[in-house]
């Protein structure tokens, strides 16, 4: 009988042990269900992470600021390149020798002795096409210049070679300056364009 008594007290003792405690499979979801919101929580920070690291990333694509050094860029080129065609340029001037640009302006900062096949002056045939050149380049394109002639040993191709669509530059210009070698010195060719 004591084996019995034994037997009873231990199978109520379990039965009270489970009216105690819940299921363990209680404790084990509650367990799993804690971990899963938590890789949850861990993925929604993911995500807003990589929302942000997006949205920055188009900030930065979509900004301004890259156009605007493309632009200076482009208009240092534009005014490079335009000096450059301008001085490589043969003239009419003469039909028996061409004289380029570059030619003429050397001539006009130092002597203004070349003298064209119309009779004209070697100063008067360079400002005349080199304002013809920027009119139809730059003037077309709605861009503001200014174009002058520094350290020329002549008064008058410093006063004929100093000309602009539009006035003074003012603050913001990009500037292309080309030296010109003379028998006298060096002449400096400069064209600004404004902004």
């Amino acid at each position: 009988m004591a084996s019995k008594e034994k037997f009873e007290i231990i199978r109520n003792t379990q039965t009270s042990l489970r009216e105690l405690c819940p299921k363990p499979s209680y404790f084990l979801n509650f367990a799993k269900s804690s971990k899963a919101q938590m890789e949850i929580m861990g993925l929604v920070i993911v995500v807003i992470l990589i929302a942000l690291g997006v949205l920055f990333a188009l900030r930065f694509m979509l900004s301004g600021e890259q156009t605007d050094i493309r632009k200076e860029v482009v208009e240092s080129e534009l005014a490079s390149n335009i000096m450059n065609a301008m001085l490589s340029t043969t003239t009419d001037c003469s039909a028996k020798n061409p004289i380029t640009m570059a030619e003429l302006f050397q001539d006009c900062a130092v002597t203004n002795s070349i003298r064209c096949d119309s009779g004209e002056e070697a100063c008067t045939t360079v400002r005349w096409t080199s304002e013809f050149m920027l009119n139809a380049t730059l003037g077309e394109w709605g861009k503001d210049y200014h174009f002058q002639i520094e350290g020329a040993a002549q008064t008058e191709a410093r006063a004929m070679l100093n000309f602009s669509n539009h006035g003074a530059c003012g603050r913001l210009y990009e500037l292309k300056t080309v030296p010109m070698p003379t028998k006298v010195g060096t002449a400096t060719l400069k064209l600004y364009l404004c902004k």
